[in-house]
């Protein structure tokens, strides 16, 4: 989202997608980015899917809601162009009957 406006989409359908016709126009330039931005995606995915395991077997749990959020900040440079960073890292394990927070963890950055 930039200022309240989706920019890209990727899903289970593990295909990147761009949802503003502004960002389709600042890719066509590059003809693999939208490729290999959902490559990346895929790497993404399968890491977070390993830590969540790990972070269920930890805290021996086999079900549950297991959110992961990312909160990005914008910067300008002096020639005026966007930077988005990584904010901060929120990572919160429910219990399976959804009662109990087992773990929150958050790490922020600056």
């Amino acid at each position: 989202m930039v200022d309240d406006f989706q920019v890209e989409y990727y899903d289970s359908n593990k295909r990147f997608v761009p949802k503003q016709d502004w960002m389709k126009k600042a890719t066509e330039d590059d003809a693999d980015y939208w490729e290999k931005e959902t490559e990346l995606s895929k790497v993404k995915q399968q890491t977070f899917k390993v830590n969540l395991d790990i972070a269920k077997r930890r805290f021996n749990q086999t079900g549950g809601l297991f959110i992961i959020q990312f909160i990005l900040k914008k910067d300008y440079f002096d020639l005026d162009l966007l930077r988005l960073s990584l904010l901060s890292f929120k990572l919160v394990l429910y219990s399976a009957d959804k009662n109990e927070i087992l773990l929150h963890l958050r790490c922020s950055a600056g």
